[in-house]
This record gives C-alpha cells, structure tokens and sequence, in this order.
C-alpha cells in the first residue's frame, strides 16, 4: 500500500468512526415526530453571526433523519478529503488527525449550517513564523487563519460557476486547500471538459505543482455571509455586494483586489533581492577587505542581522499579505544593515593581489 494510500485509509477510518457514532446516536435516541426538529447552533461566541444568518429558530431544514445524516456525512467526507489531498499538507502526512481530535468527536452537528469542529493543533502550532509575523499586523488582526486561508466554499457538484443564476451558493463549510494564489487569472473552479453525463461540469484548479488553491476573489472579496471568522462577525469581506466595510475597501473584480496586494508584496519583494544581493557580495567582499579585526566583526554583525531578516520574510512567504508595514519596515531595515555593511567596508579599503597572496 502507498503512502497515500494509507494516508485515505487513515482518514477513512476516522470519518466511519465518527459515522458510526452520529448513526448510533440517533438510533439509541427517540425519533423525533418531526424530522426537522429545532436544532441548536454549537457558536454560543458568535451570537451576532448567528443572528445575522436569518434563520428560523423554529425550524432549521438541514439532515435530520439517520439516513440524511448519513447522505450528508458522506458528501463532506468525500469532499474534505478531495480538498485535503490535493494540498502540500497531504503530502507531508497530513490527515483529518492531524488537526481535529478524534478524541473528543462526541455527536457531529452536521445538520447546522456551521459547525466548530473540536481542534487538537492550530495553524500556528506548525507555522511559528507565520503565527509571529501575523501577530503584527494592523490591517486584520480581528481575524485569523482560516478566514482567509480556509473560506467558506461551494464543492464542485454545487458549484454554478462566476455567473450562476443560483441565488445562494451551498457555501457554508470550509474548504480545505489551504493555499491562496494571488495570480490576478487563477480561478480555484474551473470547467470540467471533460465531463460525460452524470459527472459534475466544474473541478479543482491545480498549479504547476499539481496543488489545488483559494483563488483571491474567494481568499479577499467573497460574498459568504455563513462566515463568522470574518472581521465583525460576518461583514461580507471586501465583496462589492455584501461588505460593510468602508467603500474603498470593497473591491469589484479579482484585478481590483490584486492591485491592492501588488501595494503591499511589490516593496517588500524588491526590499528582500536588495538584502539577498547584497549578503552575496558584501560575504566575498570580506574576502578581500583590509579592514581591522574590530571592524570585521560589526560588518559580519550587520550581515547576520540582514540574512535573519532575509530568511524570516522568505519563510513567512507572504511577500507583506500577512503584515504589510511590518514586513515592509523589516526589509528597509535589512537593507539599511546591508548599507551600513557596504559602507565599513569601503572605507577600510581592499587588499592588493599580492597583500592577499601573502596573508
């Protein structure tokens, strides 16, 4: 068996663990006389997200019966694991296990339009340097992760496409892909060309590194409102037609919404090639330098600030999205060392030929 293989067979496992203990639940359990019986909702932090769905307290219309649990269990399992697959996450070994303690499953509520999902690790838990660049921003620090990272998302099968006449989207679970591409053209949905009849007309969009990804209309300007990681409790995001956010903040198309992330990645980008050229040369620099020890010691000081910097910003990955005054503030910063560096050495001088011949 395959490493990937058995990475489905895990996931299966626990998804038919929790199957058999929401199936026999409901069966050890008095059958309601009314199949859709009130259903309580499992975010009692997320009171004004909760509200601001409209829903009937009387009467949600969602599985209710053994079998619609059943159906509905089915489809997300199916549709989780396609997700999760198709991401570099799997291909470290990551599987529903991973992150979601199935210690503690007790009685999915999948019959609620969203749910909390118990977690055992958090995204920060692997991604430190993430978690610590986040933790500086002054442009989203009311959300987290998986807002961005993890929107609320059609599946393919329910999927219209960009000019559907559906008025809503079934968008009310978390997608599981994880990574965003900000290219201005990616779609994470595109058609199926090759569908026969009876298969679903639009699929998973994959990079050159086979991964699938959160395009930027669904990452930035989406119009979830099932959302309630999103800042103020369901505020729409940055979309033109659902957003309660100022209206310069609310962007019409993907080109928009690239535009103002080329605002925060472009200096950051430019500031990180300023730090990596200037750390190559300035290291063969010191090869040559006449200058004295004292002074080679506050260079090599400099360039190891810069290159701390320098390996930080590439880690992080985001180019100044997860932080954009910060990162941009630590590129000028390296730069600056890098400067401070060029100009030592400079004004020590180099050594000639024959000076370096007889060292």
């Amino acid at each position: 068996m395959t490493k990937n293989s058995n990475h489905l067979a895990a996931g299966r496992g626990f998804m038919l663990m929790l199957l058999a203990g929401a199936v026999g639940s409901a069966l050890a359990a008095e059958a309601p006389a009314d199949p859709y019986p009130p259903v309580k909702f499992d975010l009692p932090a997320h009171e004004a997200f909760v509200k601001d769905l409209n829903l009937d307290p009387a009467r949600h219309q969602g599985p209710q019966t053994v079998e619609e649990q059943k159906k509905a269990l089915t489809q997300i399992f199916n549709e989780k694991t396609e997700q999760n697959s198709l991401s570099k996450h799997y291909e470290k070994g990551h599987t529903c296990t991973t992150c979601h303690d199935q210690q503690r499953i007790g009685r999915p509520d999948w019959m609620t339009s969203v749910t909390a999902p118990e977690m055992k690790q958090k995204c920060g838990d692997c991604h430190d340097v993430q978690k610590k660049v986040f933790s500086k921003t002054d442009t989203h620090k009311k959300i987290d992760c998986v807002a961005c990272h993890m929107p609320n998302m059609p599946s393919p099968e329910e999927f219209q496409g960009p000019d559907g006449v559906k008025e809503f989207y079934n968008a009310v679970r978390r997608s599981h892909l994880y990574k965003i591409n900000v290219d201005p053209s990616a779609q994470t949905y595109v058609r199926n060309l090759d569908a026969k009849e009876g298969e679903r007309l639009w699929t998973y969009a994959l990079d050159k590194k086979g991964h699938a990804y959160v395009d930027i209309v669904w990452s930035c300007g989406r119009a979830t409102p099932g959302d309630y990681t999103l800042s103020g409790d369901a505020q729409g995001c940055h979309s033109p037609a659902t957003s309660t956010l100022d209206e310069g903040l609310r962007y019409a198309d993907q080109s928009a919404i690239y535009a103002e992330i080329l605002k925060w990645q472009t200096p950051v980008k430019e500031g990180f090639e300023k730090i990596g050229a200037g750390l190559e040369r300035l290291k063969q620099l010191l090869e040559v330098t006449a200058l004295k020890p004292a002074d080679q010691t506050e260079v090599r000081l400099m360039l190891d600030k810069a290159e701390e910097i320098y390996d930080q910003v590439k880690e992080d990955g985001s180019w100044g999205a997860h932080a954009p005054r910060y990162l941009k503030d630590r590129v000028l910063t390296g730069v600056g060392y890098i400067e401070k560096a060029q100009a030592i050495i400079d004004k020590g001088g180099y050594q000639s030929a024959s000076e370096k011949k007889n060292r």
